[in-house]
C-alpha cells in the first residue's frame, strides 16, 4: 500500500519520547541526495528498485557518513532492508513511502525529514502515522491525538511494551503492529473504523485486547494468528467467554492461552480464514451446527489438535487450498473428525470434504 505525502505538518506533537514540534531541525539537503549513517560505519548497498530516480553515486566517510546520489530529484522509497542504518534523511521531494520502507531497519534510530518528529524517532505524515524506527528506547509510545489513521507496518518489529492509541484513529493498516515482540496489551480506540489484515500476528507475548463497538474487518483478517499468550479480548464484539472476536456472527479471531479445547459459541455461522491457525495446544474443537462456511487454513498448523467435533448435518463450505491455506494443513496425523453419524456419506462424497475422507468418522455426539 502506498502512502501519499502531502503538507508539511507543524502542529502535531508527540507525547513521550517524541515531543516537539515536527521537521524542526530538518536539514537543507539536495533533493537528489539521501544521507544516511550506518552502524558499522561502512557503505550501505542499495538497490535502485528502492527509489524512483537511477543512483549515480554511493559514498561512505567517518565525519559525513554516507551520501546516496541520484540522476534526479528523489520522490519514492520503497522498502530498505538494511539492518545497517541507524539514521536516514530524507529529501524534500519525496512525496511517496510504500508501506513502511524501513519495517526491517531494526539498528534505525532516526528519521531526519520533514515529516519526522524533531527527537526523530517517529515519521507523521497526512495525519497519518507512517513509521516508527525499529530502535526505539521507549517503553510506552503515545500516539498524538488527531493522528487519523496507522500506517502498514507502522509498529512492525518495535520493542515497544504500551501503545496509546488517540480516538481520532479511524484505520489501522495490515500488519501495523506484527512482530511486536515487547507488547502486552493493547486497546484500540473507540472510533475505529478499519482494522488491517494480519495487524497483531506473531505478537507472542500480547495478553489482552480491548476492542471498540464495530469495525470492518477483511475475510482474510487473520490478525492474531501466532499470538500464543493471547489471553482475552473485551468488548462489544467479544464472545461472551472473552476468546473470540465475532462480527456479524463471523469468528475472525481466537485468544488461545492454556486452552486444549474449545467450543465456538452456537450463534456462530461462519469461520473466517486463518482463526484458529498456529494454536499449537489446542488439542479438541467443536463446531457448532450453526457454521455454514469455514475460510482456507483456518485450523492450520494446529499440531496437536486430535479431535473435531463437526455438529453440522451440511457440510460447511470451505475454501480447498493447500500449504498455511489447507484447512487442516500440518494437523496430526491420527486426528479424527467426528460428524453425525446420518451424515458421514454427506461428507465423505462432498467435492471439498472428501480429501479428509480418512479422518471422518461418525458419531452421535
Amino acid at each position: 500500500m502506498k502512502r501519499v505525502l502531502f503538507a508539511l505538518i507543524t502542529t502535531l506533537f508527540v507525547v513521550g519520547c517524541c515531543n516537539e514540534e515536527l521537521g524542526e531541525y530538518y536539514p537543507d539537503i539536495s533533493t537528489r541526495e539521501l544521507h544516511y549513517i550506518s552502524r558499522s560505519g561502512n557503505l550501505v548497498e542499495f538497490s535502485d528498485d528502492a527509489f524512483d530516480a537511477a543512483i549515480i553515486s554511493n559514498t561512505y566517510d567517518e565525519y559525513s557518513g554516507g551520501v546516496v546520489r541520484f540522476a534526479s530529484s528523489l520522490r519514492r522509497i520503497g522498502f530498505l532492508g538494511s539492518v545497517d542504518i541507524t539514521s536516514i534523511t530524507i529529501p524534500s521531494t519525496v512525496t511517496t513511502l510504500e508501506g513502511n520502507p524501513f519495517r526491517n531497519c531494526k539498528n534505525l534510530a532516526r528519521f531526519i525529514s520533514k515529516y519526522a518528529t524533531s527527537d526523530g524517532c517517529a515519521l507523521v505524515c497526512d495525519s497519518e502515522l507512517i513509521a516508527l524506527v525499529r530502535n526505539y528506547r521507549g517503553e510506552k509510545f503515545d500516539i498524538p491525538y488527531g493522528v487519523k489513521a496507522i500506517g502498514e507496518s507502522a509498529f512492525s518489529g518495535s520493542l515497544v511494551k504500551s501503545v496509546t492509541i488517540p480516538n481520532s484513529v479511524a484505520k489501522i493498516g495490515d500488519r501495523a503492529f506484527f512482530d511486536c515482540q515487547n507488547l502486552e496489551s493493547l486497546v484500540l480506540p473507540e472510533r475505529l473504523e478499519e482494522l488491517g489484515r494480519e495487524v497483531c500476528a506473531d505478537c507472542v507475548n500480547l495478553r489482552e485486547v480491548t476492542l471498540p463497538p464495530s469495525f470492518v474487518v477483511g475475510d482474510d483478517f487473520a490478525g492474531f494468528v501466532g499470538c500464543y499468550n493471547l489471553e482475552r479480548f473485551s468488548g462489544e464484539c467479544a464472545s461472551e467467554d472473552g476468546r473470540c472476536i465475532v462480527l456479524n456472527k463471523t469468528l475472525y479471531a481466537f485468544a488461545p492461552k492454556d486452552l486444549q479445547e474449545y467450543s465456538i459459541p452456537e450463534d456462530v455461522t461462519a469461520i473466517a480464514d486463518r482463526a484458529f491457525a498456529e494454536c499449537d495446544r489446542l488439542q479438541k474443537i467443536t463446531i457448532p451446527s450453526s457454521v455454514a462456511k469455514i475460510g482456507y487454513g483456518a485450523f492450520y498448523n494446529c499440531t496437536r489438535l486430535s479431535e473435531v467435533y463437526l455438529m453440522p448435518a451440511t457440510p460447511p463450505t470451505i475454501s480447498n487450498g493447500t500449504g498455511s491455506a489447507d484447512l487442516f494443513g500440518n494437523t496430526p496425523s491420527d486426528m479424527v473428525i467426528y460428524v453425525p453419524m446420518g451424515s458421514v456419506s454427506r461428507y465423505t462424497s462432498n467435492a471439498n470434504w472428501e480429501r479428509y475422507e480418512k479422518y471422518i468418522q461418525g458419531s452421535y455426539f
